[in-house]
C-alpha cells in the first residue's frame, strides 16, 4: 500500500534471523531451538507484523527480501497479487510502483473503476449517478472532470497515467488538456459543474 516510506530492510542481518522453508513459510532462529516456524496474528487489514531489529515489519516485506536476497527496489512497494493482504505465499508477492499497487487494490478488482469516485453534490446532480474522475501527483490531487459513465472518468484516469509516464514534467495545465483532447476524440462527454440544478453535456474541452 502506498503511505509512509518504510524502513530499508537489510538481507544480511535479516538473513540470520529469519529464513523461509521448502514451503515458502517464515521461520526464526532461536539459541534454544534453532528454527522455528514464526507465528504471527493479522490485524484487521489482514496484514501481519514480524518484529526485527527494535521494530515491527511487514510480513509480506520480510518475504520478498528472503526470497529475493535483497529490500525492494527504491520506489517500489509488494502487492498482493490476488489482492489478499493475509495470503503472503511466494507466488501471491511482486513488487510494483505506488500507482499499480493502488490499481490492485481489492476495490478496484472487484468492479470499482481506479480513478473514478460516485459523485453525490446536493444542488449540482441529479438522482442519477454521475462520476468524477482525479488523480494524485507528487501528493497534489489534480481533478479531471465529472462524468456519466464510470468507465469514462476511469478512462480520464488511464489517460492521464499514460501522459505521466511519457511527460512527468507536465504542468497540471498540460496535463489537463491533453486528457480533454483525447476524450474528446473518442465522443466522451462530461457534465458541466458551472449550472446548478441542471445536466449540460458538451465535449471534454
Amino acid at each position: 500500500m502506498a503511505g509512509t516510506q518504510a524502513k530499508p530492510l537489510n538481507y544480511e542481518r535479516l538473513s540470520k534471523v529469519f529464513r523461509l522453508d521448502s514451503s515458502g513459510n517464515l521461520e526464526r532462529f532461536y539459541w534454544r531451538v534453532r528454527w522455528k516456524k514464526y507465528k504471527y496474528t493479522p490485524d484487521a487489514d489482514g496484514y501481519s507484523g514480524v518484529r526485527f531489529e527494535s521494530s515491527v515489519c511487514k510480513l509480506h516485506r520480510v518475504i520478498y527480501c528472503l526470497l529475493n536476497k535483497k529490500d525492494i527496489p527504491a520506489n517500489y512497494v509488494v502487492d498482493h497479487i490476488d489482492g489478499d493482504t493475509s495470503n503472503n505465499s511466494i507466488s501471491n508477492l511482486r513488487a510494483v510502483t505506488d500507482r499499480d499497487n493502488t490499481k490492485n487494490m481489492r476495490v478496484h478488482r472487484l468492479g470499482k473503476k481506479v480513478g473514478s469516485s460516485l459523485a453525490n453534490r446536493k444542488g449540482i446532480y441529479t438522482k442519477t449517478e454521475r462520476y468524477y474522475s482525479r488523480i494524485a501527483i507528487q501528493g497534489k490531487t489534480v481533478y479531471l472532470g465529472t462524468y456519466f459513465k464510470e468507465s469514462d472518468a476511469n478512462l480520464a484516469y488511464e489517460t492521464a497515467v499514460s501522459r505521466i509516464n511519457r511527460h512527468p514534467k507536465d504542468s497540471t495545465t498540460t496535463l489537463k488538456n491533453f486528457v480533454n483532447r483525447e476524450l474528446r476524440k473518442r465522443g466522451v462527454v462530461k457534465v458541466d459543474l458551472r449550472v446548478k440544478n441542471k445536466e449540460v453535456c458538451f465535449g471534454a474541452s
